[in-house]
């Protein structure tokens, strides 16, 4: 039993001033790092001197801590223009000497697409970054003729969109690059139109873990991921809110349901497909329409088992059945119905029930059941 919810996403973009971090490997830089590491933490530029630029003067080796301070990884202890100067590791270069990527950072002008749902988590809100691209002359052109851009110019970006941009990792749409946004103001201009089509599907199945993935297109690139930071509502979770008033009607594994409100084919498969208008939750908001197939299904009462277990041993009924072969069918469906006190009718007032419902002409489960009768089989 699975269920699937799916929504569109509130894309919004930005045109902002900032220093974004790229990932690289930076093999130069690693070794710094990773020597500082087997050092317990700190580094000389006279030991880095001595242990990895050949002796070099101890001038080279503050040039290159100096590259390091800027990419985050080290801060100094103390620094003079002599070889004595201690770096400190930082927890960037924590990470970097563990085997990550140095995010080597770029200064500039950044258009940024970011998600506003509450399912998706601050990390992975962020779901492209490019560099802003100047404005065509038609651009220009046209833009002169939208008041509406002429209105909107630099505004203070919301807290949300604030901290979407204030993490590292590798969004969504984009060349898959890690980054690392370093230091982005606090102002930037929204974009008139953010050129996204973003679909949020959350999927929900009876004892499997929920997940939920991004699907859609931004600027042309198409992209399909699950959200690996996510905390999606279970399934109980996300069922009972299907339910509604009829949440109690579920035990864990079945729907309760009444004889007659149920088809043949319901009867016959003990599943039942459902149709909900919509699914609203104060945390995680609101999905349109719903269809759950193939959602198991059980009596409500004893009165609706036995009626059941009747329709069955009728519906079973394809060959004739002695006396002894009914006997043993309704203990097939007693196992079926266990837990319910359930009215068997006999074999003759089943034969006289499907008379009453058949037409002029009675039908083959009628003298399936009958003719054993008449003959004492």
């Amino acid at each position: 039993m699975v269920i699937v919810l799916s929504r569109s996403v509130n894309v919004r973009c930005f045109h902002i001033v900032g220093e974004v971090g790229f990932a690289q490997r930076r093999d130069e830089l690693r070794a710094v790092i990773q020597l500082a590491a087997a050092q317990g933490g700190q580094l000389s530029a006279q030991a880095l001197c001595e242990h990895l630029l050949d002796g070099k003067p101890d001038a080279v080796g503050l040039r290159l801590l100096s590259v390091c301070e800027r990419m985050g990884l080290i801060e100094w202890s103390t620094k003079t223009r002599r070889g004595d100067s201690i770096a400190r590791l930082t927890e960037e270069g924590l990470r970097v000497a563990k085997g990550g990527d140095v995010f080597v950072p770029e200064r500039g002008t950044w258009t940024v697409w970011v998600a506003e749902d509450p399912l998706i988590p601050v990390a992975e809100r962020l779901l492209r970054v490019e560099p802003f691209k100047e404005p065509t002359a038609v651009d220009e052109l046209m833009a002169k003729k939208d008041k509406s851009r002429e209105e909107r110019g630099t505004v203070d970006l919301p807290m949300w969109v604030q901290e979407a941009c204030d993490i590292q990792g590798q969004p969504g749409w984009g060349d898959k690059c890690a980054i690392s946004m370093l230091d982005i103001e606090a102002q930037g201009e929204p974009a008139a139109k953010p050129d996204a089509q973003v679909t949020l599907t959350l999927r929900a199945a009876l004892g499997e873990a929920s997940s939920i993935r991004l699907k859609g297109d931004i600027q042309g690139q198409f992209a399909d991921y699950e959200l690996q930071q996510a905390s999606p509502p279970g399934f109980e979770e996300v069922w009972r809110y299907c339910l509604g008033s009829r949440a109690s009607d579920w035990d864990g594994s079945r729907l309760a349901m009444e004889f007659e409100d149920l088809d043949d084919t319901e009867r016959a498969s003990f599943e039942r497909h459902l149709v909900f208008d919509g699914w609203r939750h104060a945390v995680h908001g609101t999905f349109g329409r719903v269809q759950v197939p193939h959602v198991p299904i059980r009596p409500a009462t004893d009165i609706d088992a036995s009626l059941w277990a009747n329709w069955l041993l009728a519906h079973r009924t394809q060959s004739y059945v002695r006396t002894v072969d009914f006997a043993r069918r309704c203990e097939d469906v007693q196992e079926v119905f266990t837990g319910y006190r359930l009215q068997f009718m006999t074999q003759e007032q089943l034969a006289v029930s499907l008379r009453r419902t058949s037409a002029a002409r009675p039908s083959r489960k009628y003298w399936h059941l009958q003719a054993p009768l008449d003959w004492s089989l």
